[in-house]
């Protein structure tokens, strides 16, 4: 069957419609932990969080960790995101504008009610 569009009016009631609505997905909370090369946390690291569940990035939130470079995201099961962290360091200017810091983002599918990511961020500089 195909999707229609419908118009309804004031005091106007339908008969014989019927509409399906997905079930809503079970929460699942994401436990995010960035940290440097040498394990000290990051305190109020920014975090840039996509959700991909329906193809490229559709929303993007941004959150930033506590003094312990801890953050808690609640999401869906099935939900796809990709995270990325960069430290709260103060810009410093390079001859050659390098950047000061490497990290690679975490992708997952939230398929379990708790999921826990650990972000590493090395300094180059």
């Amino acid at each position: 069957e195909q999707a229609q569009a419908i118009t309804v009016g004031p005091g106007e009631k339908l008969n014989d419609l019927v509409v399906r609505v997905p079930a809503k997905q079970p929460p699942s909370v994401v436990k995010i932990s960035v940290v440097w090369a040498d394990g000290s946390p990051v305190e109020k690291a920014n975090l840039s969080i996509a959700d991909v569940t329906q193809g490229e990035v559709n929303i993007t939130h941004g959150m930033e960790t506590d003094a312990q470079g801890q953050a808690t995201l609640d999401g869906y099961v099935g939900q796809k995101l990709v995270i990325s962290a960069r430290s709260n360091r103060a810009w410093v200017p390079s001859p050659r504008n390098e950047p000061m810091e490497k990290t690679d983002s975490a992708r997952l599918t939230l398929e379990r009610p708790t999921h826990t990511v650990r972000i590493v961020i090395t300094k180059i500089r």
